[in-house]
């Protein structure tokens, strides 16, 4: 089963134990702890770090990549923004690329940014040598109380969303909600609109801790963040820890998302968009 009581590493982040199924793996989070994290990240000793990023994200971002690096060589592999990355083009570049760049078995993957990078990373990690290390370093609310949360890993195809991917664990995840404080207003809300989810569908026991939050209306407060990613971990954790596949309990998870993946397409077939 999770573990659903908080710890504190000898880094000072907050983790908690993911398990899916048969697999498990460490969620570690806090404020202001990017040098933490890549302390940690120096830890699993790989021999190169792959971040797959996306050119938002890279510029607005660049120093907080050096940090995580430190000394480690490290490629960075990134593409404009939107769901033109989860291609097979994309994906075929960044996985070319990488391997010109001399990864080997000792290499980590790291997704730095939203869940669209986070889910080319999660493919291309699996991918390569037939499965390298992963870590997911997420840069949003969204990618860190929902995508991250899950095996799953996977691109479009031209028919539709998320047809080409597999299930796939990280090593681990790493949050500094520091990173969330600089999103946009409507990213912050995208958060607490998924948290309101969890409560109503899965944890209603965490509503009074909502309506707090809200009441608060400060969505940059780094306490609030906490403790919108702590509930959303243990609230996700509760459907997932014996589905794997999502097929029973985590079913709950799709509330929305059928229907709004099928406007986003629509939406986008009219716009002419990627």
């Amino acid at each position: 089963m999770a573990s659903n009581s908080l710890s504190r590493d000898e880094s000072g982040l907050r983790s908690r134990t993911i398990v899916i199924g048969d697999r498990s793996f460490p969620y570690h989070f806090g404020r202001d702890c990017v040098a933490e994290i890549g302390a940690a990240i120096a830890e699993l000793r790989p021999d190169k770090l792959v971040f797959v990023t996306d050119d938002d994200v890279a510029a607005r971002y660049r120093h907080h990549l050096d940090t995580l690096a430190g000394s480690i060589p490290a490629l960075i592999l990134s593409h404009p923004s939107g769901e033109s990355m989860k291609t097979l083009t994309c994906l075929s570049s960044h996985l070319e690329t990488a391997l010109r760049a001399g990864i080997t078995r000792r290499s980590v993957v790291v997704s730095f940014g939203g869940g669209v990078p986070g889910n080319l990373a999660g493919l291309m990690a699996n991918l390569l040598f037939r499965g390298v290390r992963l870590v997911h370093v997420p840069t949003t609310t969204i990618a860190a109380m929902d995508s991250v949360l899950s095996l799953k890993q996977a691109i479009n195809s031209g028919v539709g969303k998320n047809h080409l991917g597999t299930y796939y664990a990280p090593e681990a995840v790493f949050t500094d909600v520091e990173l969330f404080t600089t999103l946009p207003e409507r990213e912050l809300r995208s958060g607490l609109c998924e948290m309101a989810k969890n409560c109503l569908a899965i944890q209603p026991s965490a509503l009074a801790g909502l309506r707090e939050v809200i009441a608060a209306g400060d969505m940059t407060s780094p306490k609030s963040l906490l403790w919108l990613l702590d509930a959303s971990i243990a609230a996700k954790s509760a459907v997932t820890r014996d589905d794997t596949f999502e097929r029973r309990e985590g079913l709950v998870l799709e509330y929305g998302h059928t229907a709004g993946h099928a406007i986003e397409i629509c939406d986008h077939r009219v716009r002419g968009v990627a």
